[in-house]
C-alpha cells in the first residue's frame, strides 16, 4: 500500500495487481488511480485487475472513465471487466460507443454487445 502510488513501469504495475488479487480483499482504491495513468498498459492492466472484484460495481464511475478513453485497448479491457455489471448509466455510454464504431475494430463491437446482452439488446438495437 505504502509503495503502489511509485509503481510507474506497466511490468511492476502487473506484478502488482497479481499479488493484490491473491490477497482476497477490495484492492479497488489502489488500483483506481492507474485508470488514468499516462501509459496505455497500465491503464489496461488496472481495467483488467478492477474487473476480477466481486464488488466492481463500487468502481462504476472509474469504468465509466474508461469507455471514454481515446485507447480501444483500454475500452476493450474496460468493456470486458464490465462483466455481469448491470446499471442502466452504462447505456449511454454504450450507446456512444456504438456511434464511435459502425464497424467491427478491435473486438470492441463483441465486446459491447456480450454487456447489451445483459439488457436484451445489441448494438443495433440500442
Amino acid at each position: 500500500k505504502e509503495n503502489i502510488g511509485k509503481i510507474d513501469d506497466d511490468e511492476t504495475f502487473r506484478f502488482c495487481t497479481y499479488i493484490l488479487r491473491e490477497t482476497d480483499t477490495d484492492y479497488g482504491r489502489l488500483i483506481e488511480p492507474f485508470t488514468i495513468n499516462s501509459d496505455e498498459n497500465i491503464r489496461v492492466q488496472a481495467f483488467y485487475t478492477l474487473g476480477q472484484l466481486k464488488n466492481k460495481k463500487d468502481y462504476l464511475d472509474c469504468f465509466i472513465q474508461g469507455l471514454q478513453d481515446n485507447s480501444n485497448r483500454v475500452l476493450h479491457s474496460t468493456l470486458q471487466a464490465l462483466a455481469d455489471v448491470k446499471d442502466k448509466r452504462l447505456l449511454e455510454y454504450y450507446r456512444q460507443i456504438a456511434d464511435r464504431f459502425p464497424v467491427e475494430q478491435d473486438y470492441i463491437l463483441v465486446n459491447l454487445n456480450h454487456r447489451l446482452e445483459e439488457y436484451g439488446l445489441t448494438n443495433q438495437t440500442l
